[in-house]
């Protein structure tokens, strides 16, 4: 059985603010614990 795909679109301001969301220390473990066993990617557009 193959899990459902989910699609999320998240708007930030600017890059800086995209890194500041996704690189902060305290969301560093449930990163990693996610990426273990998540089929996951991310693109980022500055337009």
């Amino acid at each position: 059985m193959e899990a459902p795909a989910i699609s999320v679109i998240l708007e930030f301001p600017g890059k800086q603010h995209v890194e500041a969301f996704y690189h902060p220390e305290e969301y560093t473990p449930p990163k990693e614990f996610r990426h273990s066993f998540a089929d996951a990617g991310a693109l980022i557009l500055d337009v």
